[in-house]
């Protein structure tokens, strides 16, 4: 009886969490002539690949652009503790989502990420 009860509740609270808003970038968009990076989040703890900064490059370009995009990792007083690249080429009209983590993985946790750098 218990069991029934319990998939009864997580079967109804389903469309709930389905329905759930997605999280707000944690940085404003880029955009660099006819590319841009959105949706640029910071993630403090991921069981798969760590902390890391991702976030989606869009080549609005009319051919194919080699993107670089570096990430600095920072220390909760504002102190730059590393930065770190990701780069890609992005077909035209294509987008391209990124992962970027530090090689310390403690360093988001106890600090920030933003991009501070975008190359194409």
């Amino acid at each position: 009886m218990r069991t029934s009860v319990l998939i009864l509740a997580i079967v109804l609270s389903l469309p709930a969490l389905a329905a759930r808003k997605p999280k707000a970038p944690d940085q404003d968009d880029i955009a660099h002539g006819c590319i841009s990076v959105t949706d640029i989040h910071r993630n403090t703890f991921n069981l798969a690949i760590g902390p890391n900064l991702n976030g989606t490059v869009r080549n609005g370009c009319r051919e194919a652009v080699m993107v670089d995009v570096t990430a600095g990792f920072f220390e909760k007083d504002g102190s730059q503790v590393e930065s770190r690249s990701a780069f890609e080429t992005v077909a035209a009209g294509a987008s391209w989502k990124f992962w970027i983590t530090p090689s310390n993985k403690m360093i988001i946790p106890v600090g920030r990420a933003r991009i501070i750098q975008l190359t194409p």
